[in-house]
């Protein structure tokens, strides 16, 4: 009875220390969730509705920031629609084109192909370069009239300088892409990789007794079994849609800068309406920042369960 006096006190003890244990170690990230992520959004979707009245300077409700983001809808050349275009082309860029030579570039890494290290630390280095430093390495590599590309450009063609493409100005859109493209290996890279040396050696060396060749291998094999990895790189590139945001923002203070909102992408769109503006119009931000978040999340959790659906999850 004595021994059993003794142990249920150091039992409650190391039990409150625990639950201490646990309510400390979850205080910060809770109070940082609430703190950068609750409150900013709670406050943008109140804002939304709110309308303030210029002569009295009352914040009223009202609907007519939706109003107004439903006649920019409506007229296909407005700076939103601009961007909703725009960032469909960025979406095609970094997923349909992206996503797919990434899978490529990892599969030839994985394969240990001659020559794939060097592509290794090619393809990566954008990942470790500042993004302002490889947007302004770029930019110069490709400025319109007096760049490496204008003079190679110029000797194929056989035209002056002058005369060749200015990618900066006419085709700003294509080229952000190719640049979206070619930054975005790094990352994926590493993740496709590391899922692709995951797949057990027996059924590989299986599939070469059964005489599968390369293609096979990665189509009916490799990709399979890195589904659930592929599946969240598609999801947040999906996600990417109304996110995309970065390279836009490094092209346009260069020469040639777009204040037309001619390459805008919507989140960049969004972000003139906060800072960009003589007059920051934050209650109309707010507006279409909750309308694409209402489209865009049933979107993604919708992409994610036919994934789910269509193809069983591999464990090994």
């Amino acid at each position: 009875m004595t021994t059993e006096r003794c142990v249920r006190p150091k039992r409650r003890k190391i039990k409150w220390m625990r639950i201490l244990f646990i309510c400390v170690m979850l205080a910060y990230p809770i109070f940082q969730l609430v703190l950068f992520w609750l409150a900013p959004n709670f406050d943008s979707l109140i804002s939304a509705f709110i309308k303030i009245n210029p002569r009295l300077g009352l914040r009223e409700f009202s609907f007519s920031n939706f109003q107004k983001l439903f006649r920019e809808f409506g007229t296909p050349d407005s700076q939103l629609m601009r961007g909703v275009i725009n960032s469909f082309w960025y979406f095609v860029a970094t997923v349909v084109v992206g996503i797919p030579l990434t899978i490529l570039l990892a599969y030839f890494i994985y394969k240990k192909i001659f020559g794939s290290k060097v592509f290794r630390v090619i393809f990566f280095l954008p990942s470790i370069i500042s993004g302002v430093v490889l947007a302004t390495l770029f930019v110069t590599f490709i400025q319109y009239p007096v760049s490496p590309f204008n003079q190679l450009m110029a000797k194929i063609m056989k035209v002056d300088p002058i005369d060749t493409p200015d990618l900066l100005s006419k085709y700003k859109v294509l080229t952000i892409c190719v640049y979206t493209v070619w930054t975005g290996f790094g990352v994926n890279l590493v993740m496709f990789n590391t899922a692709m040396h995951r797949v057990p050696a027996d059924v590989i060396e299986y599939g070469k007794i059964e005489g599968v060749g390369m293609v096979r291998e990665l189509v009916q094999i490799v990709i399979p079994m890195i589904f659930p990895t592929l599946t969240t790189v598609l999801l947040l590139g999906i996600a990417g849609y109304f996110t995309f945001i970065q390279p836009v923002m490094l092209f346009r203070p260069m020469p040639n800068g777009d204040l037309t909102g001619t390459s805008w992408s919507v989140a960049y769109y969004i972000y003139y309406l906060f800072k960009g503006k003589t007059r920051p119009d934050v209650n109309y931000a707010c507006a279409v920042g909750v309308f694409f978040a209402a489209v865009g999340t049933p979107v993604v959790i919708g992409i994610k369960w036919l994934m789910n659906k269509a193809v069983a999850a591999v464990e090994y």
